[in-house]
């Protein structure tokens, strides 16, 4: 073997075990239907987090915590973005409402005359007490709504993971073929006798 195969050899090697197989083992991660349904409600419920820049790191810590699939946690979470920054404003009127506060003034120019008038520390102040009610509206919201999608999808997607189980297995069984995502000894049971 020459010099130059074996930098490519070495290269390809690496890709491989350093880049394409923590990705696939990401993507596989997780994937269980009870597991799958855990991670799209955690995406919804962190990605809907009235915080905003902070929905990818909590996305991200709920996977790491609870070994749930992070591909499609951060993938409903992208596309939660628009409806999370629709969400925020409402999530803090009901906070104001359920913990009787007077409404924050958010359009610039009042938002800027209550600065002038409060003074920069205590319109901050304020302003965090407004970011404190929209995150009380989400925890009231998001609780009982988590809980309503997490065992809404638990049915769905095992009907759905059995269903597509079933059809590789006939499609094994009928072709002959084998199956590369099982593991060795998953596909010699599958194989006829």
């Amino acid at each position: 073997m020459s010099d130059r195969d074996h930098s490519e050899f070495r290269i390809k090697t690496f890709f491989r075990t350093r880049v394409l197989l923590p990705f696939k083992i990401a993507l596989r991660a997780g994937t269980a239907p009870d597991k799958l349904a855990m991670s799209m409600t955690m995406a919804v419920v962190f990605g809907l987090f009235p915080v905003l820049g902070v929905t990818s790191v909590l996305c991200f810590l709920a996977a790491w915590r609870w070994g749930l699939n992070t591909p499609i946690m951060q993938a409903i979470n992208l596309v939660l973005t628009p409806v999370d920054v629709a969400l925020s404003l409402p999530f803090m009127r009901l906070g104001e409402t359920l913990l009787h506060r007077d409404p924050l003034p958010l359009s610039p120019s009042q938002l800027l005359d209550f600065l002038k008038q409060a003074g920069f520390w205590n319109g901050i102040g304020t302003l965090l007490k407004g970011l404190g009610c929209a995150l009380f509206g989400w925890a009231f919201v998001m609780a009982p709504a988590g809980a309503a999608l997490y065992y809404a999808l638990r049915p769905i997607l095992r009907r759905v993971m059995v269903k597509k189980q079933l059809e590789r297995e006939d499609a094994i069984d009928g072709q002959g073929l084998e199956d590369p995502l099982l593991p060795r000894t998953r596909r010699q049971s599958l194989k006829p006798r």
